[in-house]
């Protein structure tokens, strides 16, 4: 197989999950009726990083958008939780920032 592809495949698999857990978390807490601000922002910001993958397929620049916006979105939304809730866990924030910003260079490589 191509290395391209393969490489494509497990980005596309990570874009995916990134999205999905985030989506899941902020749903199951919207669903408890914790509906702050950040787990609003979590929530939107999931749904719209959901299809980047998808929207390669039709124009690249829609789709790089498409992730900038839902994954700022998924991160600025955690960051409200943590500051709201009082629990802020900065090294956490760390983490997830990084791997949105590895998962963008990578997107914007393909």
């Amino acid at each position: 197989m191509d290395f391209v592809f393969i490489l494509f495949f497990i980005l596309s698999f990570f874009i995916v999950t990134f999205a999905l857990l985030h989506l899941l978390a902020a749903g199951a807490a919207l669903l408890k009726g914790d509906k702050t601000t950040g787990n609003i922002l979590i929530f939107v910001g999931a749904l719209i990083a959901l299809p980047a993958i998808p929207l390669l397929a039709i124009d690249p620049r829609i789709s790089f958008v498409t992730w900038i916006v839902g994954a700022t979105l998924c991160c600025v939304g955690a960051y409200m939780n943590g500051k709201e809730k009082g629990n802020n866990n900065t090294m956490h924030h760390v983490i997830r920032i990084t791997i949105a910003i590895l998962l963008t260079i990578g997107l914007a490589l393909v």
